[in-house]
């Protein structure tokens, strides 16, 4: 799943939950708001839980 992620996506995921970085250093290395990353990172689990729990 992740592979389908756009590589902004996937980027955020990694560097908050692999790397351990904070919203801010996500914003700053990013060049966004910390509220875009919030938001951003909120939309792609979102979506990706969609995917996973999806009754086919």
């Amino acid at each position: 799943m992740l592979a389908e992620l756009k590589q902004i996506e996937r980027k955020i995921l990694l560097l908050y939950y692999v790397e351990g970085y904070s919203d801010l250093e996500i914003a700053n290395a990013l060049d966004l708001s910390v509220v875009a990353i919030k938001k951003r990172r909120a939309r792609i689990i979102q979506r990706l839980k969609h995917q996973l729990f999806r009754v086919e």
